[in-house]
């Protein structure tokens, strides 16, 4: 908390830390969910504690990087256009696919004729 509020050039206080009293888990598991449950695969809890101390032991640096902030932001405006393109690319592969589908019709009927 107090890394980000440096980077963002904000005064750190411990009434930054009063929201964080509630803990919200954004994922979607289920409220009695606990990880030693049998039903629960060991290989994921095992992954995921993994995942979680090596978060916490990596130092994250300082100072910001412009380069790596602007890949961040290409790649996502990349995904932005290919997401809101999705749906004309879509129809135009249907409309491709009909017109097909209708040039091809004759010939296949044409090849179910006895001769």
């Amino acid at each position: 908390m107090k890394k980000m509020l440096d980077f963002l050039d904000e005064p750190y206080t411990d009434k930054c830390l009063e929201p964080l009293k509630l803990r919200i888990n954004s994922s979607n598991v289920p409220e009695n969910f606990t990880p030693d449950d049998l039903a629960t695969d060991p290989a994921v809890v095992e992954e995921a504690t993994r995942l979680s101390t090596e978060l916490e032991a990596t130092v994250q640096p300082a100072e910001v990087s412009r380069a790596a902030a602007d890949e961040i932001e290409t790649t996502f405006m990349q995904r932005v256009e290919y997401v809101a393109n999705l749906d004309s690319q879509y129809q135009r592969a249907l409309q491709t696919t009909r017109a097909l589908q209708q040039a091809n019709a004759p010939q296949a009927h044409l090849s179910r004729e006895p001769h």
